[in-house]
C-alpha cells in the first residue's frame, strides 16, 4: 500500500467557508469585528456540505454549490435581484406586454429555500432590526456626548465670566 502526502490545498476539503490564502494582507487591513464576523460565519456554516461560502479574489463573498467548478454564485444572484425588488417591470409574451411590480422577495428564495424562505426573511428582518437598534444607540450616545460637551462648555464660559468678574484686575 502506498500513502500519498496530503497537499495543503486539500486541508480545507470539508470546510464550508473557504478563504484564499492570498487574501491574508487584505484581511490584515480589516477591523477586528470584521474578522470575528468571518469566523462566526465559518462556525455557523460548519455543518453545511452542499454550499460553500468562498472568499477567493476579494473580500466579497460568493456562495457556490459544493464540488462544482462552474457553479453559479447564489449570493451574487440574490444581490443582483435585490436591487430591482418592488420596481415596475414588464414582460413581452407574443404580441402582449404585461407589466407588474417585482415581487417583495427575490425569486432565488423560492428556488433555494422553498418553504424556508419565510424563515430566511425573518432572519434578515431581525438582522435589520438589530442594525437599526445599534445605529439608534450610537446616535443616542453621540447626542448625549454632544449635549454633555455643550453643557461643560457653557459651565466653562460661565466660570470664566465669574472669575473675571470677581478677580479681574489691571496690571
Amino acid at each position: 500500500m502506498q500513502v500519498s502526502p496530503i497537499k495543503k490545498s486539500n486541508l480545507s476539503y470539508g470546510m464550508s467557508l473557504k478563504i484564499n490564502p492570498n487574501l491574508e494582507k487584505k484581511l490584515g487591513e480589516q477591523s477586528y469585528d470584521y474578522l470575528k464576523n468571518i469566523q462566526k460565519v465559518g462556525e455557523d456554516i460548519s455543518n453545511v456540505k452542499s454550499y460553500h461560502v468562498i472568499l477567493a479574489d476579494e473580500l466579497y463573498p460568493k456562495v457556490k454549490k459544493a464540488h462544482m467548478q462552474d457553479s453559479k454564485d447564489y449570493f451574487k444572484e440574490l444581490k443582483d435581484e435585490e436591487s430591482v425588488l418592488g420596481k415596475y417591470c414588464s414582460v413581452t409574451c407574443g404580441d402582449e406586454t404585461h407589466g407588474f411590480f417585482n415581487p417583495n422577495e427575490p425569486s432565488i428564495f423560492r428556488y433555494l429555500y422553498k418553504n424556508q424562505a419565510a424563515e430566511l426573511s425573518k432572519m434578515l428582518e431581525a438582522n435589520d432590526l438589530l442594525m437599526l437598534e445599534k445605529q439608534q444607540k450610537e446616535s443616542l450616545l453621540l447626542n448625549t456626548k454632544t449635549q454633555e460637551k455643550k453643557e461643560i462648555d457653557g459651565k466653562k464660559q460661565a466660570l470664566i465670566k465669574n472669575l473675571f468678574k470677581n478677580f479681574s484686575t489691571m496690571f
